[in-house]
């Protein structure tokens, strides 16, 4: 977490490359909560990326962040971010600076839903996360935390060649993980493995106060392909997007950031791009599907 507190870390290129959460994944949210949502919270909430569309679904929300730089950002689109929603009482809606492992200051009780995207593996005590969470809530009220990792390439140009496909798999684990000399050494650990093993060390911490546990996890499988469900999965897909899309939304990851900072002169993503496009034969003018590994939990005081 600390990458993304650096001054020199470009929050605006996080918000503008990473992807959406769909309509479909804050109704399960909603479905599953099953009563009126009041008031929310969104901890380590970045750019606001989930925070926002919270709106849709409740009738307050509240973010909080370690980074003062993403705080300015989230505080920054308030505005522009809400209108684009249609709503026009933006103080149904702040952003606070906070640590998701220091939740001392917020009020106990309070809260109907609380989220955690793409957050929860930069927990340094996951046991005491989830009793502070157990006090904040109201009586039956939510916790829902979820995740993303590494962008599957599914289909090129409308081509799903398995050969192809699996090469272009190959070439970014290369780069992002497998050569030491690359990035794989420089992602903050160990929420890097967390994340890369579907949270399960932090379900493992779920405690026993907590019921109606539903835990879901999707995982490409580019052998026997399937599109994640809506209504079922956290669906994070792009298609018929340009291949350079690819290549910045990799360079919002921290452990690239860090990279770079330890190797300034490097080219890191054009090396990757260039690998990428030479053995698979793609081009500028290639459009991919990208999919997501993806999952959730949602768990009830």
């Amino acid at each position: 977490m600390a990458t993304f507190s650096k001054t020199g870390f470009k929050t605006i290129n996080y918000n503008s490359f990473r992807p959406r959460y769909p309509p479909s994944f804050y109704e399960i949210l909603s479905n599953y909560s099953g009563n009126k949502i009041g008031n929310s919270l969104d901890i380590g909430c970045g750019t606001g990326i989930a925070t926002y569309d919270l709106l849709n679904i409740s009738d307050n929300v509240e973010g909080v962040d370690l980074s003062p730089s993403m705080i300015k950002t989230c505080n920054d689109l308030i505005k522009e971010r809400c209108e684009s929603l249609g709503i026009s009482d933006f103080k149904r809606i702040s952003f606070n600076v906070g640590d998701l492992d220091n939740l001392d200051t917020l009020t106990e009780g309070k809260y109907d839903l609380i989220v955690g995207a793409q957050c929860l593996h930069w927990s340094k005590n996951f046991d005491q996360l989830f009793k502070k969470i157990y006090k904040l809530l109201k009586p039956n009220g939510v916790f829902a935390y979820w995740y993303y990792v590494d962008p599957i390439v599914t289909n090129a140009s409308g081509k799903n060649d398995l050969q192809t496909l699996e090469k272009a798999k190959q070439i970014y684990f290369k780069y992002m993980y497998d050569d030491e000399n690359l990035v794989g050494p420089h992602w903050e650990q160990p929420g890097r493995s967390i994340i890369k093993n579907y949270y399960k060390e932090i379900d493992d911490k779920i405690p026993s106060m907590f019921k109606d546990v539903k835990i879901n996890n999707y995982e490409v499988d580019l052998k026997n392909f399937k599109k994640p469900t809506e209504g079922e999965d956290l669906v994070l897909v792009k298609e018929n997007i340009n291949i350079d899309q690819l290549f910045n939304y990799v360079s919002t990851y921290s452990g690239l950031h860090n990279y770079l900072e330890a190797n300034p002169e490097s080219k890191v993503i054009e090396d990757y791009a260039n690998e990428l496009k030479s053995e698979t034969g793609w081009t500028e003018d290639t459009s991919i599907d990208l999919v997501w590994n993806t999952g959730y939990t949602l768990v009830r005081k």
